[in-house]
Protein backbone atom coordinates (compact mmCIF):
# COMPACT_ATOMS: atom_id res chain seq x y z
CA UNK A 1 0.00 0.00 0.00
CA UNK A 2 1.34 3.44 -0.86
CA UNK A 3 1.87 6.12 1.74
CA UNK A 4 -0.26 9.29 1.47
CA UNK A 5 2.60 11.22 -0.14
CA UNK A 6 2.99 8.48 -2.73
CA UNK A 7 -0.73 8.65 -3.49
CA UNK A 8 -0.53 12.41 -3.87
CA UNK A 9 2.41 12.06 -6.24
CA UNK A 10 0.43 9.56 -8.33
CA UNK A 11 -2.54 11.93 -8.40
CA UNK A 12 -0.36 14.85 -9.50
CA UNK A 13 1.27 12.71 -12.17
CA UNK A 14 -2.12 11.58 -13.46
CA UNK A 15 -3.39 15.17 -13.49
CA UNK A 16 -0.34 16.35 -15.42
CA UNK A 17 -0.70 13.52 -17.89
CA UNK A 18 -4.35 14.43 -18.43
CA UNK A 19 -3.23 17.63 -20.13
CA UNK A 20 -0.51 16.20 -22.33
CA UNK A 21 -0.77 12.43 -22.62
CA UNK A 22 -2.37 10.14 -25.14
CA UNK A 23 -5.52 8.49 -23.77
CA UNK A 24 -3.92 5.08 -23.18
CA UNK A 25 -1.11 6.54 -21.09
CA UNK A 26 -3.62 8.56 -19.10
CA UNK A 27 -5.80 5.50 -18.51
CA UNK A 28 -2.74 3.58 -17.27
CA UNK A 29 -1.87 6.33 -14.78
CA UNK A 30 -5.44 6.67 -13.56
CA UNK A 31 -5.81 2.91 -13.11
CA UNK A 32 -2.67 2.85 -10.96
CA UNK A 33 -3.99 5.75 -8.85
CA UNK A 34 -7.38 4.12 -8.33
CA UNK A 35 -5.82 0.78 -7.40
CA UNK A 36 -3.39 2.48 -5.00
CA UNK A 37 -6.27 4.36 -3.37
CA UNK A 38 -7.83 1.01 -2.50
CA UNK A 39 -4.50 -0.46 -1.40
CA UNK A 40 -4.92 -3.45 -3.69
CA UNK A 41 -2.42 -5.50 -5.62
CA UNK A 42 -2.93 -6.14 -9.31
CA UNK A 43 -4.01 -9.66 -8.43
CA UNK A 44 -6.64 -8.42 -5.99
CA UNK A 45 -8.03 -6.01 -8.56
CA UNK A 46 -8.08 -8.77 -11.17
CA UNK A 47 -10.05 -11.02 -8.84
CA UNK A 48 -12.53 -8.31 -7.86
CA UNK A 49 -13.08 -7.19 -11.45
CA UNK A 50 -13.19 -10.75 -12.81
CA UNK A 51 -10.38 -10.04 -15.27
CA UNK A 52 -7.16 -11.97 -15.83
CA UNK A 53 -4.24 -10.74 -13.73
CA UNK A 54 -2.20 -10.26 -16.89
CA UNK A 55 -4.77 -7.76 -18.21
CA UNK A 56 -4.31 -5.49 -15.21
CA UNK A 57 -0.55 -5.51 -15.77
CA UNK A 58 -0.95 -4.75 -19.48
CA UNK A 59 -3.40 -1.93 -18.75
CA UNK A 60 -1.09 -0.35 -16.18
CA UNK A 61 1.90 -0.64 -18.51
CA UNK A 62 -0.10 0.87 -21.35
CA UNK A 63 0.50 -2.07 -23.67
CA UNK A 64 -3.16 -3.01 -24.08
CA UNK A 65 -6.40 -1.03 -24.45
CA UNK A 66 -9.36 -2.05 -22.29
CA UNK A 67 -12.65 -3.07 -23.86
CA UNK A 68 -15.77 -1.24 -22.76
CA UNK A 69 -16.70 -4.30 -20.70
CA UNK A 70 -13.30 -4.31 -18.96
CA UNK A 71 -13.50 -0.58 -18.33
CA UNK A 72 -16.88 -1.00 -16.66
CA UNK A 73 -15.68 -3.95 -14.58
CA UNK A 74 -12.67 -1.96 -13.37
CA UNK A 75 -14.82 1.06 -12.58
CA UNK A 76 -17.27 -1.01 -10.55
CA UNK A 77 -14.56 -2.94 -8.68
CA UNK A 78 -12.60 0.22 -7.85
CA UNK A 79 -15.72 2.26 -7.11
CA UNK A 80 -14.53 5.09 -9.35
CA UNK A 81 -16.20 6.58 -12.36
CA UNK A 82 -15.35 5.58 -15.90
CA UNK A 83 -14.87 9.30 -16.50
CA UNK A 84 -12.02 9.31 -13.98
CA UNK A 85 -10.33 6.31 -15.56
CA UNK A 86 -10.41 7.86 -19.02
CA UNK A 87 -9.36 11.32 -17.81
CA UNK A 88 -12.56 13.34 -18.18
CA UNK A 89 -12.76 14.26 -14.45
CA UNK A 90 -10.05 14.84 -11.88
CA UNK A 91 -11.57 13.09 -8.87
CA UNK A 92 -11.95 9.28 -8.70
CA UNK A 93 -15.50 9.32 -7.41
CA UNK A 94 -16.79 12.08 -9.68
CA UNK A 95 -18.05 13.94 -6.63
CA UNK A 96 -19.42 12.84 -3.30
CA UNK A 97 -22.94 12.36 -4.65
CA UNK A 98 -21.89 9.48 -6.90
CA UNK A 99 -20.07 7.49 -4.21
CA UNK A 100 -22.09 4.34 -3.34
CA UNK A 101 -21.10 4.69 0.32
CA UNK A 102 -22.38 8.27 0.41
CA UNK A 103 -25.64 7.25 -1.22
CA UNK A 104 -26.13 4.54 1.40
CA UNK A 105 -25.32 6.82 4.32
CA UNK A 106 -27.68 9.47 3.00
CA UNK A 107 -30.64 7.15 3.67
CA UNK A 108 -29.74 6.51 7.34
CA UNK A 109 -31.35 8.08 10.39
CA UNK A 110 -29.41 10.68 12.38
CA UNK A 111 -28.35 8.17 15.02
CA UNK A 112 -27.25 5.61 12.45
CA UNK A 113 -25.38 8.30 10.50
CA UNK A 114 -23.42 9.23 13.63
CA UNK A 115 -22.60 5.56 14.22
CA UNK A 116 -21.48 5.15 10.60
CA UNK A 117 -19.34 8.29 10.86
CA UNK A 118 -17.61 6.96 14.00
CA UNK A 119 -17.05 3.58 12.35
CA UNK A 120 -15.52 5.15 9.23
CA UNK A 121 -13.28 7.31 11.41
CA UNK A 122 -12.13 4.19 13.29
CA UNK A 123 -11.36 2.42 9.98
CA UNK A 124 -9.32 5.40 8.76
CA UNK A 125 -7.36 5.49 12.03
CA UNK A 126 -6.69 1.75 11.75
CA UNK A 127 -5.43 2.24 8.17
CA UNK A 128 -3.17 5.13 9.25
CA UNK A 129 -1.78 3.05 12.11
CA UNK A 130 -1.03 0.16 9.76
CA UNK A 131 0.84 2.57 7.48
CA UNK A 132 2.89 3.87 10.39
CA UNK A 133 3.65 0.35 11.54
CA UNK A 134 4.78 -0.63 8.06
CA UNK A 135 6.89 2.54 7.68
CA UNK A 136 8.60 2.13 11.03
CA UNK A 137 8.97 -1.66 10.70
CA UNK A 138 8.18 -2.10 14.38
CA UNK A 139 5.17 -2.89 16.41
CA UNK A 140 2.90 0.04 17.11
CA UNK A 141 -0.22 -0.64 19.11
CA UNK A 142 -3.27 0.20 17.03
CA UNK A 143 -6.75 0.89 18.40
Amino acid sequence: MLEPKGLENLRLQAAAEANESPPLKLFSARLKVARALRGWTQRELATLSNLPNSCIGHYEEGTRKPTIDSLLRLSIALEVTVEFLVGRVAEPNGGVGSDPLYLSIEALSGTDRALAKDFIKMLAERRDCARLRKASRRMIRCP
